[in-house]
């Protein structure tokens, strides 16, 4: 039988090559920030399903308002100067380990 962690990480990884490259594709567009790289996408993704987690008992499409602001604040018009870089690869592995 296959180690199914090992397949679950591969395909992390190939997913997370995938969204690199359409992530690349909207940059170059102008349609996405200048500054956003693939491990700011993880970081939204960790926020946003805290958000789910937490309020879905109480208030379930929470997270739809919360999604539109990052989608909102991710528009190359909307971009300002931000002075604390993404985690490095480095550093958004030891996070994920942490968890």
């Amino acid at each position: 039988m296959p180690d199914v962690a090992a397949g679950v990480e591969q395909a992390c990884h190939r997913g997370f090559r995938r969204a690199g490259r359409i992530i690349e594709r909207a940059r170059d567009s102008g349609q996405l920030r200048p500054d956003f790289e693939p491990e700011d996408l993880v970081t939204l993704v960790w926020a946003m399903s805290q958000v789910i987690r937490e309020s879905m008992a109480t208030a379930p499409d929470t997270w739809r308002r919360c999604l539109a602001f990052f989608l909102d604040g991710l528009r190359a018009g909307a971009a300002r100067p931000i002075a604390v870089p993404p985690l490095t690869p480095g550093q958004l592995s030891e996070v994920m380990r942490a968890r």
